[in-house]
């Protein structure tokens, strides 16, 4: 059978069969190596991966256009990217958090740390948007924040909340609504919806999602005052009524 490495140089194969192939493969591979027992085995399969990962270089012609070895390599970006979500570790943030950087690269690293369970995908995402670019990206950024935790993830969203996009301060408050704190209501009331009803429904959404947030965490005198205070706000009908019926609950 092919290594690891092989496998990770054949996804970007022009033979359209070969590439197939390998990814077939590489995903079964790294399936198999999450069963109990394969820690090792899963361990030097994630080095692997990141090394290749690593070794990607976009580069651009002189007109500024990606090389073809460039789109080759980079076509295999997606796959190996795929792959370690399912065997990386903290080992292997560093790789993925310097391809954040990279406009060609940072899409597929930030889609594999936001699968990631351990601490320094979450810090590696938290560093990423104080400095990312693009209003799409950086939603997606924060998409991925909303599953993680910690202090400066809060803290991260917290700032994204005044952000100069309206769609980023709104991804930002949505994902604050993932964490059991009612403090955060005061956050997420204070976000800025501009002069859009639908946007000032997310905002106000996102605080009763807060409330349930609150009280699947335990929380039922938290959850009860954001409801309460989402009942008596100035927000869409729609959400005036359903955080009223959950008070009545």
């Amino acid at each position: 059978m092919a290594t690891v490495t092989e496998l990770a140089t054949d996804l970007g194969a022009t033979d359209q069969v070969k590439a197939y192939q390998a990814r077939q493969t590489l995903a079964k591979l790294c399936g198999d190596l999450g069963a109990s027992g394969k820690e090792a085995e899963r361990a030097a399969a994630a080095k692997d991966l990141a090394a290749a990962l690593g070794a990607v270089k976009p580069a651009k012609d002189k007109r500024g256009e990606p090389t073809v070895e460039s789109m080759q390599s980079v076509s295999a970006v997606n796959e190996i990217c795929r792959a370690l979500a399912l065997v990386a570790g903290e080992a292997e943030v560093g790789v993925l958090a310097a391809c954040l950087k990279d406009i060609d690269l940072r899409e597929p690293a930030r889609w594999c740390l936001s699968r990631l369970t351990c601490q320094g995908a979450a810090d590696a995402l938290a560093e990423c948007l104080q400095t990312a670019t693009g209003t799409e990206f950086r939603v997606g950024v924060i998409n991925a924040l909303g599953k993680k935790s910690g202090s400066n993830v809060v803290e991260a969203l917290k700032g994204a909340t005044t952000d100069g996009e309206p769609e980023v301060r709104l991804a930002a408050c949505e994902a604050l609504a993932n964490v059991a704190d009612a403090a955060l209501d005061a956050v997420i009331a204070a976000v800025d919806p501009g002069r859009s009803s639908r946007r000032a429904g997310r905002v106000a959404a996102a605080r009763i999602r807060l409330g349930n947030t609150l009280l699947a965490a335990g929380n039922d005198a938290g959850a009860l005052e954001v409801f309460k205070a989402v009942a008596a706000a100035d927000v869409p009908e729609a959400q005036k009524k359903a955080a009223t019926a959950a008070v009545g609950k």
